[in-house]
């Protein structure tokens, strides 16, 4: 049995910026809410203080025999410091939230921007649908970046405040907390070092699970049978254990890390009661001074105690900011131009030496020569393969000439802002529904259009009957993978569609032979009728089609269009 096509979408890229810079590039936007959660986080970091120094002040009260009155000025001052800490916390929650609602929002739009302008080239050997999981690693970015933002931030900063404290109680302290400093760079940096790749390595290797999960849902028919079934197990065991491979290499380097923490943890702890000891033994430290440090080093440790939670979620975000990468860094296709020219009647083309190749693969145009007049009606007759959808790529604008050139109206294509141009150009290849209503589908291409002109369009493809029969009729709700359609019905509504947009151009490819016979050359005699306003295009292998255009080319079996000589299709 022949595979499907295993697709590699999760192949990894050469990535215009590493995992840090792309997640500080979507954050940039916010640098002005960043930078009011920065402060948050300092001055709560300097108010996390207010509990170990209250301490130390109130024993030094003790040991000088004055109680009642200081006791309560230090619990008034506890509790002020305390409540405008939660304030502060609370505040740095909320700008945080709006931070991570902002990014999903900005990712989102960008997405759909870019994935409507992507350069040809650049997905010919992708499966397109399967870029758009990548905008789900987006909610994780957002997840996390609160976890980054509201935890490790305001961690770094307590211990780095904590240790600065340390130093003023003593310099031995100071010494010790440029040790614990030292530890900590030690267990993120030297501990960590490959944790970004693996954890993208990892991440690529779930994608190949979910593509290759994809790739079951697509091919049902082959997958339903004894032989398909077992292939997608395998397949799928495949993935997985590449998947534990990837995840296995990645943990080792975490549970490093957390073993580094776990050993640091130990370490502050027992250290700072030794040496804190020594010193208070020695009257260089008073027992005020030994319990703050105490409850500063416990903090501390507490920090440090997170730290396995805190670098996971900094590799899920460089993992996912490079899977959002993915598609942000692929070519678009070029912008600007002179706007399409235009007019009532149909465009004309002209065609010199158009040539055209595939990435690794034979000239599927070469030297092709064509003019097609205003309004003309022209037939082109190929095999599969022949070259046809290729140029109709061409001639809507998708691809642009790798030799030659083409004329729209006597404008060289390379100068036509390429939106602009498909305005005037329709091209109907396969059913296209969007999910919404009928009506609304009609209207995607044309939101202006009135009710009477979505109903002749419905009309001239013979569906309207079908339409007017269903519950909701027009405003009958449709789903882009749903049943509510027959295949030919899906097809007929997408002719509809460009119909209604009045064109200037209509391509149509393999279109009407994939209707009934009977049916087609009903639609085809009000599609190709001359006296209308526009030039038509349609791929064919039937004559009875052809017949009905004014010109027909045919391209003879086995060969690809090369020739500028229009010769009339033998009926």
């Amino acid at each position: 049995m022949s595979e499907p096509h295993d697709h590699d979408h999760g192949s990894h890229h050469a990535p215009s910026l590493s995992p840090p810079r792309r997640y500080i590039a979507l954050l940039r936007a916010d640098l002005g809410d960043l930078k009011l959660v920065l402060l948050f986080a300092v001055l709560s970091s300097v108010l996390y203080l207010a509990v170990p120094v209250t301490i130390d002040a109130f024993l030094s009260n003790v040991m000088f025999g004055t109680i009642m009155q200081p006791l309560i000025v230090l619990t008034t001052a506890l509790l002020g410091s305390l409540l405008f800490l939660a304030l502060l916390q609370a505040l740095q929650f909320y700008a945080v939230e709006i931070i991570q609602r902002r990014i999903f929002v900005r990712v989102a739009g960008e997405f759909a921007w870019r994935l409507a302008r992507l350069k040809r080239e650049a997905i010919d050997a992708l499966y397109p649908p399967s870029l758009v999981n990548r905008f789900l690693d987006v909610a994780i970015v957002q997840k996390k970046t609160v976890s980054l933002l509201n935890y490790t931030v305001s961690t770094m900063l307590t211990t780095l405040v904590g240790m600065f404290v340390l130093g003023l109680f003593h310099p031995t302290m100071l010494g010790f907390a440029l040790v614990l400093l030292l530890g900590l760079l030690v267990v993120v940096v030297l501990l960590g070092r490959g944790g970004v790749r693996t954890a993208i390595a990892e991440s690529v290797s779930k994608y190949d699970v979910v593509d290759w999960l994809e790739e079951i849902v697509r091919h049902d028919t082959i997958f339903a049978t004894r032989t398909g079934a077992e292939l997608a197990r395998s397949r799928v065991d495949r993935h997985c254990e590449r998947y534990l491979e990837h995840r296995s290499k990645h943990f080792r380097i975490l549970f490093r890390q957390v073993l580094g923490g776990l050993f640091l943890q130990i370490f502050a702890a027992t250290a700072v009661l030794g040496v804190g000891g020594l010193l208070v033994l020695d009257q260089q430290l008073t027992v005020g001074q030994l319990v703050a440090s105490e409850l500063i080093v416990s903090g501390l440790v507490a920090n440090v105690s997170k730290i396995g939670g805190l670098l996971e979620s900094w590799y899920d975000i460089c993992a996912s900011a490079d899977k959002v990468g993915h598609v942000l860094d692929l070519e678009l296709e070029r912008s600007g131009g002179e706007p399409a020219p235009s007019t009532r009647s149909g465009l004309a083309y002209e065609a010199r030496g158009l040539g055209y190749a595939f990435a690794r693969g034979p000239r599927v145009l070469q030297e092709l020569d064509l003019r097609i007049a205003h309004g003309e009606c022209l037939a082109l007759l190929a095999p599969p393969g022949g070259g046809i959808s290729t140029l109709f790529d061409l001639l809507f604008g998708f691809r642009e000439p790798q030799a030659g050139y083409l004329l729209y109206n006597g404008l060289d294509l390379r100068q036509l802002d390429l939106v602009s141009l498909r305005e005037q150009v329709e091209l109907v290849r396969h059913p296209e529904i969007a999910e919404g209503s009928i009506i609304e589908n009609l209207r995607l291409t044309r939101p202006d259009l009135s009710a009477e002109a979505a109903w002749a369009a419905l009309d001239i493809v013979e569906l309207k009957e079908d339409v007017l029969a269903m519950p909701q009729g027009i405003d009958t709700r449709l789903q882009s993978g749903g049943p509510t359609l027959s295949t030919g019905q899906a097809l007929r509504l997408t002719l509809a569609r460009a119909i209604a947009r009045e064109p200037r151009v209509l391509l149509l490819d393999d279109v009407l032979d994939r209707l009934d016979r009977e049916l087609r050359v009903r639609i085809a005699r009000r599609l190709l009728a001359p006296e209308l306003p526009w030039t038509v295009i349609v791929s064919t292998d039937l004559s009875e089609i052809a017949d009905l255009c004014q010109r027909a080319i045919r391209v003879p079996e086995g060969e690809r269009i090369e020739s500028s000589r229009a010769a009339t299709a033998e009926s």
